[in-house]
């Protein structure tokens, strides 16, 4: 009996004494199961992969707008003093600050009081203005700050300016997440109340 038990078991188990067939039979035991968590684990790290790769790119164009001055910014809201904010949505034509490297393009809703933006009696439009330009980027964050200068700004330019101001300066300060687009923007006139806008920054 012990004998018939003995041939079954070097049957169904020819190679178990064989020291380099059981080496073999480990080794490709663990190589199929290693192959198997390969395969579960390739869509998930493939799809992080290209996900980290586009912010990348994303982030490498931005960069590279803001240091060659070449950038757009669409703002969707309008924040006002005593007013809060206003969505953009309804107005009647697309405002943007167009950021080039000779000149700045902007069209952009100026309200007073309790006008409504879609009056384009305060807009400030102005075509191309020259300016001075500077950007640096936050400490360890995504975060860049551009500030733009413009003097001698023509009341032909800026709608909302008193028609006695032959001219002024203002300031515009941006704060941009290169990754995600979206800015912070205020816009400050000498002789006029600052204005804040959000939206997305993207490159040209």
């Amino acid at each position: 009996m012990a004998r018939t038990l003995h041939q079954n078991r070097e049957r169904n188990f020819p190679n178990i004494k064989n020291p380099n067939a059981m080496k073999k039979l480990i080794i490709s035991l663990a190589l199929t199961a290693f192959a198997t968590a390969a395969m579960a684990q390739t869509p998930r790290d493939a799809r992080q992969e290209a996900r980290q790769e586009r912010i990348e790119q994303i982030t490498q164009q931005m960069q590279a707008a803001l240091a060659t001055q070449n950038f757009m910014f669409i703002p969707s809201q309008m924040n006002l003093a005593f007013r809060g904010p206003i969505q953009l949505n309804t107005l009647s034509y697309s405002p943007f600050l167009d950021v080039l490297p000779t000149y700045l393009s902007v069209n952009l809703p100026y309200s007073l009081q309790n006008t409504p933006p879609t009056s384009r009696v305060f807009d400030l439009y102005m075509p191309s203005v020259p300016y001075t330009y500077s950007v640096k980027q936050g400490t360890g964050s995504n975060t860049y700050y551009v500030s733009i200068r413009l003097t001698s700004v023509s009341n032909s330019n800026v709608m909302f300016m008193p028609l006695e101001t032959k001219s002024m300066n203002m300031s515009i300060h941006m704060n941009i997440d290169v990754v995600s687009g979206y800015t912070i923007m205020t816009i400050i006139p000498d002789f006029a109340a600052p204005i804040t806008y959000n939206g997305t920054a993207t490159a040209n």
